[in-house]
């Protein structure tokens, strides 16, 4: 973070030198609120978060120190209207991308970039602590002093690469316009560049042949080349089979939308038949496109999860349950309070249109005549006449805030409440009204007072939210089928987080929404069957190691239902080469449970001899330390042990170390209260492109 406070207008202006380049860095972060933090949330308090702005776009969770422009993500790219412009202006389109970039970059060509080798050989003295030698440095010391290959995933391996290439880009350019034939860019052809793959848009064979071999001339000036197996050509139109094949996925899946009005039940089994069909026909493998159906089916399962806290016979059943959540006197109060938390950091006109608002609410909390207790025989009368005036107060605030993007989408989400409320009350009276009517046309002898009446309609409510539940359960089951075995063939750990957010989705649900042990119990067990399945398979699968570790995360969230066995834990996760995920991800899954006290011991066992040969420059055991100091899963004994091995064998520095390690609760690892929805969600945030 300190290189780029130091250097960001640095990297900002030599971000910007490619007339090619279609994701890079333009201006610092912005801090601000997402929009979706202030609805259907109970933690408003708590959902202020730091983020990234893509231009033109915000996003949930801070990420990167930059913004990028143009496309944060390169289907952005495929359905731009630049990308169909292009498509009119041109005949054809090459794709082709530079073979192995991130390991073939050799660190000291930054400031070949920045500067040029004459400069750079003319100066040599000159150049140290420069922005180029501590980029070039930082890099360096990243890789264990490698000046060739970076590290692959972190954003500033990607801003290294993007200021050499962008010097490339500009190489490039220049030849050409100086070319005897004179080919220029917007004209005779158009380039495209996203990171390390590039779009050429142009008409004559000719034309691409003299760019592609300029291309390879400078590229390899900085040691890299192209990908030849990789390079496409293409003829109006401008699709591919991987583009085919996303669009007939997408309306297969439509399938899964789920529709409580809709007789039809999903089947997985056909879904998997159309799903391996449209891969057949398309020629292409489950890894090019398994990423992209697992999106699709995460952001089903939350329009699920909207839905039916929407639908109106679930959210009757919970307020019948709890008949104090009809009180719009809360809703004001609640507001009230959010907006003070709004309130915090704005500038003073908007402090004080805030407060205003706030006094406004104030005003209509004291005259509301709400009956906290739901009192049936009264409540008819004034109830919706209530809301409307709640809901004519709220719309009123609207007028003052209309500036304020931020508060009059906050005041819709309350409106939106109320509107809830008024639904529920205006069911509950037709429900109501249709019992009174089948008393009244039965033949049979009925005689009750309110609180049975009320009974028969509670009932009722209980009975429609079960067929509800019943069917949504179905739903639910036959798509974790489908995406347990379109996941079963994947071997890279993004599927796996992405089928790790479906699953803590899915159980989190559960938890919240159904109180039927069976039906609960049920889909518990297709998952740990599944994942059971996948450990065991990947026992003897080279690169699947970082998937064990995540599904065994996912395990740990039906532990209550049932743990995996002795053998399989020891076979697939205790190797000689436990290194410090393993043993942490171990530990947060085993915990105190007695049943895995062989594991925990042999688990002990592995970490003691990692410090048998103790090295204060391994960064490893540094992080490992730190988390076993503060693990509540490890004993006192066991800590001080470590402790000794680091030569550290004063009692009263030891038990320092290990109050204050407990006290910070973790370091690099939640041991417990882990929201594993939240932090997956997260995690899935920094995906980049």
């Amino acid at each position: 973070m300190n290189f780029y406070d130091t250097y960001k207008q640095a990297i900002l202006y030599f971000s910007s030198k490619s007339e090619f380049s279609i994701r890079r860095p333009y201006k610092v972060a912005n801090l601000f609120y997402n929009k979706n933090d202030f609805t259907n949330t109970k933690n408003i308090d708590d959902k202020l978060n730091n983020s990234i702005e893509i231009k033109h776009h915000k996003e949930k969770y801070f990420k990167s120190f930059f913004a990028y422009k143009k496309y944060s993500h390169i289907y952005m790219f495929y359905e731009s209207y630049e990308y169909q412009k292009n498509e009119k202006l041109f005949k054809k389109l090459y794709k082709f991308d530079i073979s192995k970039c991130f390991d073939s970059i050799y660190t000291h060509s930054i400031a070949w970039a920045i500067y040029d080798k004459k400069t750079i050989k003319d100066n040599l003295n000159k150049i140290n602590n420069t922005f180029a030698d501590e980029f070039d440095k930082l890099m360096q010391n990243m890789n264990y002093k490698e000046t060739n290959g970076v590290l692959i995933g972190p954003e500033f391996s990607r801003i290294f690469a993007e200021l050499i290439l962008q010097k490339i880009d500009k190489l490039v350019l220049n030849k050409l316009t100086k070319n005897e034939n004179n080919i220029l860019h917007k004209k005779d052809y158009v380039i495209f560049r996203y990171v390390d793959d590039y779009f050429l848009f142009y008409n004559e064979d000719d034309v691409k042949n003299l760019i592609i071999q300029t291309f390879n001339n400078e590229l390899q000036k900085y040691k890299f080349y192209l990908n030849e197996s990789k390079m496409e050509e293409f003829t109006k139109p401008f699709i591919t089979n991987i583009t085919i094949a996303k669009k007939k996925i997408k309306d297969l899946l439509k399938e899964f939308d789920f529709d409580i009005s809709n007789k039809h039940t999903i089947n997985s089994k056909d879904m998997i038949i159309n799903f391996k069909a449209i891969l057949k026909e398309n020629e292409i493998k489950y890894n090019d496109i398994l990423n992209y159906t697992l999106a699709i089916i995460d952001k089903k399962i939350d329009f699920i999860k909207k839905d039916i806290n929407k639908n109106k016979y679930i959210i009757l059943e919970n307020i019948m349950d709890d008949p104090s959540k009809i009180n719009t006197e809360l809703i004001l109060v609640k507001m009230k309070k959010n907006l003070n938390n709004i309130k915090k950091n704005k500038t003073k006109d908007m402090q004080k249109d805030i407060e205003n608002i706030m006094q406004t609410i104030d005003a209509r909390i004291k005259n509301l005549k709400m009956k906290k207790d739901l009192e049936y025989d009264t409540l008819e009368k004034d109830f919706i006449e209530s809301i409307n005036n709640c809901e004519k107060t709220i719309e009123d605030l609207k007028g003052s805030v209309h500036k304020y993007k931020e508060i009059t989408e906050y005041i819709n989400s309350s409106l939106d409440e109320l509107s809830i409320l008024k639904d529920f009350y205006e069911t509950y009276i037709d429900i109501k009204d249709s019992f009174k009517e089948s008393i009244n046309e039965s033949d049979e002898f009925f005689s009750f007072n309110e609180d049975d009446e009320f009974d028969n309609i509670k009932s009722s409510i209980k009975n429609d939210c079960l067929k509800i539940k019943n069917k949504l359960f179905t739903h639910l089951k036959e798509m974790l089928k489908f995406v347990f075995f379109i996941y079963s063939e994947s071997d890279k750990t993004s599927a796996t987080v992405k089928l790790s957010l479906i699953l803590a989705k899915s159980v989190n649900f559960m938890n919240h929404n159904y109180s039927d042990k069976y039906l609960k119990n049920k889909l518990y067990k297709l998952i740990f069957d599944e994942i059971h399945h996948l450990l065991k398979r990947n026992k003897n699968r080279k690169y699947s190691h970082n998937q064990n570790l995540y599904l065994l995360i996912n395990l740990k969230e039906i532990k209550n239902y049932k743990k995996l066995d002795f053998n399989i834990l020891e076979a697939i996760f205790l190797s000689e080469e436990m290194n410090y995920f393993d043993i942490v991800v171990l530990l947060y899954y085993i915990e105190n449970d007695p049943e895995f006290k062989k594991i925990k011991e042999k688990i002990k066992e592995k970490i003691l001899s990692k410090y048998k040969d103790f090295n204060n420059k391994n960064t490893e055991l540094i992080l490992l330390s730190m988390d076993i100091f503060a693990c509540p899963f490890l004993d006192k004994n066991f800590k001080i042990e470590i402790l000794e091995y680091c030569k550290i064998d004063k009692k009263n520095i030891q038990n320092y170390i290990i109050k204050f390690s407990m006290k910070q609760k973790f370091w690099f690892t939640k041991w417990k209260n882990v929201d594993i929805l939240k932090e997956l969600e997260e995690k899935k945030s920094y995906e980049v492109y």
